[in-house]
């Protein structure tokens, strides 16, 4: 940018003498006027593109040292803010371990925990109490995000060759008229865990319908063991209701959240991140206003003000959109 600003700023007869030293030194190191009139166009091309840099590289310098300190100092500064998504990921994954942490502290009842196939085994043959069993618990998770991860898995396998996704598109069709997809929990996807768990609470009862039609489509009924998780997780209460907070938190905070840091301002513009301290402020003080106070208090429902509804819309691989909204 400086040696644009120099470029743009002085007369051209200021920066013809660089131009000629350096065309100078481009022609001595081929070996002199001789050698470089013996170079074809295209190798003489290649040898001018490569003095470009050093021209700019030269001129910037040449501005920089006429700027004051000041000026130099804010031109160096720089803050790497990134697209605010890893603070509402960060958000998400701190409310999940605090639920994990209430359970605790009241005594449960918590989540039913969702064993892997040779963690319910050894809990299984395992006497209670017993180094195995306790170990297989101890490795062994359950909660919403728990869930969550198992329906993506089932629903939406990120190998499009496994999975029940386009079983689960038929099914749902049937009585929806139209297809729709499970979140993507299968991949590395923002907020898509939220997104599963508005699916699930919204989908539930069809959801368990599904898994009944899963186990006696099959040449032998029967569900396989991450299968069987899927109900034995959507029927615990404890999981149900940590599902319910993610739902909440994503209407919430987290898409309006999102459509403000990520959308266009008034001005048509993106907002810049060094702007943004006083909603980060704002976001906080409505959590804890509505954590000591939810529902009921007038204080935090000023602070949804500018909130509004989100309408999402998503297309599937087949181009079927489905639409919802909480």
């Amino acid at each position: 940018m400086l040696r644009k600003k120099y470029l743009s700023s002085h007369e051209l007869q200021s920066y013809l003498p660089g131009i000629a030293r350096r065309h100078s030194a481009k022609v001595e190191a081929v070996g002199g006027i001789d050698a470089w009139n013996a170079l074809s166009e295209d190798e003489k091309t290649k040898h001018d593109i490569q003095v470009c840099p050093e021209l700019f590289l030269h001129y910037g310098e040449t501005e920089w040292k006429g700027l004051s300190p000041q000026e130099q100092l804010e031109k160096e500064f720089l803050v790497w803010c990134g697209c605010c998504m890893h603070k509402e990921m960060n958000s998400v994954k701190g409310g999940v371990q605090a639920m994990k942490l209430f359970w605790e502290s009241i005594g449960g009842p918590a989540p039913i925990k969702l064993m892997n196939k040779a963690n319910d085994a050894a809990a299984a043959n395992g006497a209670p109490g017993s180094k195995a069993s306790e170990h297989a618990l101890a490795a062994s998770e359950g909660g919403a995000v728990k869930v969550t991860s198992l329906v993506g898995a089932l629903f939406n396998h990120k190998d499009d060759k496994k999975g029940q996704q386009h079983t689960l598109k038929l099914y749902f069709e049937s009585f929806l008229g139209y297809t729709i997809s499970c979140p993507d929990t299968s991949n590395t996807r923002f907020q898509s865990h939220c997104d599963c768990a508005i699916f699930i609470i919204v989908y539930l009862t069809k959801i368990l319908e599904f898994m009944m039609f899963i186990m006696y489509s099959k040449e032998s009924p029967g569900l396989g063991h991450l299968e069987q998780n899927i109900p034995k997780g959507l029927k615990c209460t404890s999981t149900l209701t940590e599902l319910a907070v993610l739902a909440l938190y994503a209407n919430a905070v987290s898409y309006p959240y999102m459509r403000v840091v990520r959308g266009m301002g008034a001005d048509g513009a993106r907002p810049n991140a060094m702007d943004l301290g006083p909603l980060h402020a704002k976001v906080i003080l409505f959590l804890r206003i509505d954590s000591r106070q939810p529902r009921s208090s007038p204080r935090a429902r000023c602070f949804l003000q500018d909130w509004q509804p989100r309408r999402t819309a998503s297309t599937d691989s087949h181009g079927s959109t489905v639409t919802s909204s909480m």
